[in-house]
């Protein structure tokens, strides 16, 4: 087996099926796979209040806990489908993948 690595797994939670799989890929593979476990659409399956407060806190929450796991990776693998022939990354994983090249993290995409 090859060296395990810490990879981030970042994607719009639109692509949840197709992060999943990557996971497990990854983590198959025997990778330390560090990737996103909730999301503002399934807030009111955690029990919580989907009020525009609430979001806007758990949105902070996510964005900082997902820099911190492109913070602790040694990679950022990015899943993006493709869209129209297009890669379809959206605006806060566009975000996160110039914070990721900011660290000098290298980043990978695939869809």
């Amino acid at each position: 087996m090859a060296e395990s690595r810490i990879v981030a797994l970042i994607g719009s939670p639109a692509y949840d099926d197709a992060i999943n799989y990557r996971a497990a890929e990854l983590e198959l593979a025997g990778h330390v796979v560090l990737r996103r476990n909730a999301s503002l659409a399934r807030l009111a399956e955690y029990g919580m209040s989907t009020s525009n407060a609430t979001a806007a806190r758990v949105r902070d929450i996510l964005d900082t806990t997902t820099r911190a796991k492109i913070q602790l990776a040694n990679e950022v693998v990015v899943v993006a489908p493709r869209k129209l022939g297009e890669l379809d990354i959206d605006p806060i994983t566009r975000l996160q993948i110039d914070y990721a090249r900011d660290l000098g993290k290298p980043v990978h995409v695939i869809g």
